[in-house]
């Protein structure tokens, strides 16, 4: 263990956790999770993670909606029960690494995570109807194409 870890320098992991969430940890891994470039200061605007958070929060609504709603299970335990795994797994790694080896803020480490959570949000879509899904699809698009036309391209040439 390097002295310069949390690990090394003798603090508990739930220090490290206290401060984290002191330096808005929580807040830069999902600024740099979708859309850093180069030494995460190529970002786009306010406006870009705002669309991002709508379309999550409608999906998540869907979600948490269309399951008040449902008496019958969706789906099996063990199915749910690996996708929540293949959330929670990623962060798990992410901590111990930031205790153990070296502290970085940077939402990278997670993507792995977003495969799953994104399989959740589109089916909390789906109880929206066909034109929010396409709608919410659109934005994701319209997004990328923003990020790799307008931020990235002039950036890099």
């Amino acid at each position: 263990q390097a002295a310069n870890t949390f690990a090394g320098q003798g603090d508990s992991f739930f220090g490290m956790l206290k401060e984290m969430l002191a330096r808005r940890l929580p807040v830069k891994l999902a600024g740099t999770l979708i859309a850093a470039y180069g030494s995460l200061t190529l970002k786009p605007g306010i406006w870009y993670y705002a669309l991002y958070g709508l379309v999550w929060l409608a999906g998540l609504a869907g979600l948490i909606l269309k399951a008040c709603r449902e008496n019958r299970p969706h789906g099996t335990v063990l199915f749910h029960g690996c996708m929540v795994l293949c959330m929670v797994l990623p962060l798990l790694l992410y901590l111990r690494y930031c205790y153990a080896t070296d502290y970085q803020e940077q939402g990278r480490y997670l993507l792995p995570a977003l495969v799953p959570a994104m399989y959740y949000v589109a089916k909390g879509l789906e109880r929206w109807g066909k034109a929010a899904t396409v709608c919410a699809g659109t934005v994701i698009v319209f997004c990328a194409v923003w990020q790799v036309y307008a931020v990235a391209l002039p950036a890099f040439l």
